[in-house]
């Protein structure tokens, strides 16, 4: 649970959010998880989503979906396959 300090930094850093679009299953990949864990471990920005999109449609069309439904003031496009290091 973050603290009250983590939570008004957080309130003053516009929002990202971190499109990460999937083909099918690769959900069940494992490197989406590890691009997962180490976006989330490597990560000490205090405000972002993570939005994933999983489909059969193409690359463009699982990031347009996912930059519709994000809320961020930024948008960052994730490859699944990616590690943050």
């Amino acid at each position: 649970m973050p603290s009250p300090y983590e939570k008004a930094k957080a309130a003053r850093a516009p929002l990202v959010s971190i499109v990460i679009p999937c083909y099918k299953d690769n959900l069940k990949n494992e490197h989406t998880f590890q691009a997962l864990f180490t976006l989330k471990g490597k990560t000490a920005y205090p405000n972002y989503e993570v939005i994933i999109i999983s489909s059969e449609g193409s690359f463009a069309e699982n990031c347009n979906r996912g930059i519709a439904a994000a809320r961020g003031e930024y948008i960052c496009l994730f490859n699944d396959d990616l590690v943050v290091v």
